[in-house]
C-alpha cells in the first residue's frame, strides 16, 4: 500500500525506547512524531528480519485500565496539515475520525500481537508492531483516544468519552543503515556532524592553547583573548557531550538526555562568551583604547545577563513545555524568538559601536574595514538561519539549521583566533592590541607578578621570552641567570606579602571603626 493510504504492515518483534504516561481528564492526547525515509515497494517473500533493515517499523505497549476503551491513533499527512486540522482544535471524535490509521487496543489483530490483563485484572496491556511502507518521506504522529467516532444525540458526554490514563512504549525505526535506524528522517546525518564538529574544535582548541601561550610570553593576554580561548574550550566540552548522546542515541535509540542538556547548556555559554567579545571589540577595547566606559561596561554586563537567562528560559521550556506536536524545532517557539531578537540587537548594536570607533579613530579604519562586514553576518546568521529554515522542508529542516549553525561558529572561532595570533605578523599586525606593553594594555596591575614569574622560568628553562626558542648558554651564564631568576621570584614574593600585610592592616582598620561607630549607636540607645 502507498504512504497516502495505509503505510502499516504487520510485523514481528523489535526493542522498545520511548516511554510515557498519561493521566489526564482530556480523552486525547499527543504521544510523539517520527519521520520516515521512502521505502521500496513491498516484498512478501523477506525474512523478518531483513524486512526490519528494509522498512521502516514500529512497535508499541500501552498498558490502561480493565475496561477502558482507548485506542492507538496514526496521522500521516504531513507536518502543516497535522498542525492545522488535527492539533489545532476539535473534538476528540473529530480527531478520531481524522486519523489515518485506528488501531483498537481491545483484542488482537493484525497489528496488535498480544491484550492481556495483569494478575490482578486491574490494568490491560496490548502490544502490537508493524513495517512502515512510504514513498516519500512521511510524518508519523501518534496519538491515544479514549472517545467514540461517532457520538448519539441522545448520548451524554460521560458515554461518549472519557478520561485518558494509560502508560506507553514505542519504538520506531527508519529503513535505514545500521547506524543511522534509530534517527527519524529530519535527523539522519546528526552523527557525522557531530563527529565533524568534536574533530574541528579538538584542533581550535590545541590551537587556542598555543595562542594563549604565545601572548602570555608576550605579556598580552588579555580579558578579550580569554573570552575567546574559553568560549573555543567550552564550544569543545559541548561537542563532546553531544557526540556522546547522539553516538549512544544511534546504538539504543534513547541517548543519554543529560549529556544532551549539557551540550546545549555549552553552546549557548560559548555563543554568549563570543558575542560578548564582538561587541567589546566593536567598542574598540584593546584595539584603540585601553579601557571601556563604565556606562559601556554596564551595558555589555546588562545585555550578556539578558542573553544568558533567555538562554536558560529556553532550555527549561525545551525541557518542560516544548509540545513536539506543533513546533517543528525549539527555535520556532516564543523563547526560541526572543533568542533570534536579542542576536538581532547584538548585531545592530555592533554594527553602531564599530561605525562610532571607526570614526573616531580613522587610523583603523582600514581594520574595521575588514572586520566589520564578517562579525555584522556572523551575528546576523542565526536570525538568517531562522527564516532560511521556513523554506526548508520539513524532514530537512533540523539536520540543515544544526550543520549550518556548527558550521559557522567553527568559522568564527577560527577567524578570531587567527586574528589574535602572533605567529602571523604579515596578516594580522594591526589586531588585536593597539599598545606595545602590557601597562598600556591595562594589563600590569593584574599580571605584573605572573609576568616575572614567566619571565623567570623561562630564563630558568633557557627559552627565549618572545619566540619560545631553546637558548645557548655557558656554565657562568647559566649559574647567572639562575641566581637572578632567584633573586626576581623573591623579591616577587616580598612584594606579594607586602602588599598582603597593607590589605590586612586596611581591613582591621575598617573593622576598628565599625565598632567604635557599634559603640556610639549602642550608648545612645542606653542614654535616651
Amino acid at each position: 500500500m502507498r504512504a497516502a493510504r495505509l503505510p502499516l504492515l504487520p510485523a514481528l518483534a523489535a526493542g522498545l525506547k520511548l516511554r510515557g504516561e498519561l493521566d489526564t481528564l482530556a480523552p486525547w492526547a499527543f504521544v510523539d512524531r517520527f519521520c520516515f525515509v521512502p521505502t521500496p515497494e513491498a516484498d512478501a517473500d523477506l525474512a523478518p528480519d531483513a524486512k526490519k533493515r528494509k522498512y521502516g517499523f514500529v512497535e508499541f505497549e500501552v498498558t490502561y485500565p480493565t475496561g477502558a476503551a482507548p485506542a492507538l491513533l496514526f496521522y500521516y499527512d504531513g507536518f502543516d496539515k497535522w498542525v492545522d486540522g488535527v492539533d489545532g482544535g476539535g473534538s476528540c471524535s473529530e480527531r478520531l475520525r481524522a486519523a489515518d490509521n485506528v488501531v483498537a487496543l481491545q483484542s488482537p489483530t493484525s497489528f496488535v500481537t498480544s491484550v492481556a490483563p495483569d494478575s490482578l485484572g486491574r490494568t490491560t496491556t496490548a502490544k502490537g508492531r508493524a513495517y512502515v511502507r512510504n514513498e516519500a518521506y512521511t510524518w508519523f504522529f501518534v496519538a491515544l483516544a479514549n472517545c467514540a467516532a461517532q457520538c448519539p444525540e441522545t448520548a451524554g458526554y460521560r458515554d461518549c468519552q472519557g478520561p485518558l490514563v494509560a502508560s506507553y512504549k514505542l519504538h520506531f525505526t527508519n529503513g535505514a543503515a545500521e547506524e543511522r535506524r534509530e534517527f527519524s528522517a529530519d535527523e539522519l546525518g546528526t552523527l557525522e556532524v557531530a563527529w565533524c564538529a568534536l574533530a574541528a574544535y579538538a584542533a581550535l582548541g590545541a590551537w587556542a592553547l598555543r595562542v594563549r601561550a604565545a601572548l602570555r610570553r608576550r605579556r598580552k593576554f588579555h580579558h578579550t583573548v580569554a573570552m575567546l580561548c574559553w568560549s573555543a574550550w567550552v564550544q569543545a566540552a559541548g561537542c563532546v557531550f553531544a557526540l556522546c548522546h547522539v553516538a549512544t542515541f544511534a546504538r539504543d535509540g534513547a541517548g543519554v538526555p543529560w549529556c544532551l542538556a549539557a551540550a546545549r547548556f555549552l553552546g549557548h555559554a560559548a555563543d554568549i562568551l563570543l558575542v560578548s567579545l564582538l561587541v567589546l571589540l566593536a567598542k574598540g577595547w584593546t584595539l584603540v583604547r585601553r579601557k571601556l566606559s563604565a556606562n559601556g561596561r554596564v551595558r555589555v554586563t546588562v545585555y550578556a545577563t539578558v542573553l544568558l537567562w533567555a538562554t536558560v528560559a529556553l532550555e527549561l521550556w525545551r525541557l518542560h513545555a516544548w509540545d513536539r506536536s506543533r513546533y517543528a524545532d525549539a527555535g520556532e517557539s516564543p523563547p526560541g524568538y526572543a533568542l533570534v531578537a536579542l542576536r538581532a540587537y547584538a548585531a545592530a548594536w555592533f554594527l553602531y559601536a564599530a561605525h562610532t570607533t571607526r570614526r573616531n579613530y580613522p587610523r583603523k579604519a582600514r581594520f574595521y574595514g575588514k572586520f566589520n562586514p564578517a562579525a555584522a553576518l556572523w551575528l546576523v546568521s542565526r536570525p538568517a538561519l531562522a527564516l532560511i529554515g521556513r523554506s526548508v522542508n520539513d524532514h530537512e529542516r533540523a539536520i540543515v539549521l544544526y550543520a549550518c549553525d556548527q558550521a559557522l561558529v567553527v568559522v568564527a572561532h577560527g577567524l578570531l583566533l587567527f586574528l589574535y595570533d602572533p605567529a602571523w605578523p604579515a596578516w594580522n599586525g594591526g589586531f588585536p592590541f593597539h599598545a606595545a606593553s602590557a601597562a598600556d594594555l591595562g594589563l600590569a596591575s593584574r599580571a605584573a607578578d605572573e609576568d616575572d614569574y614567566a619571565l623567570a622560568r623561562d630564563e630558568d628553562a633557557g627559552v627565549d621570552v618572545d619566540t619560545g626558542a631553546p637558548l645557548r648558554r655557558s656554565a657562568a651564564e647559566t649559574y647567572t641567570v639562575s641566581r637572578s631568576s632567584v633573586f626576581r621570584r623573591i623579591s616577587v614574593q616580598g612584594g606579594r606579602t607586602a602588599r598582603l600585610m597593607r590589605a590586612m592592616a586596611r581591613i582591621s582598620a575598617d573593622l576598628d571603626r565599625a565598632l567604635l561607630d557599634l559603640q556610639g549607636e549602642i550608648e545612645c540607645d542606653v542614654d535616651t
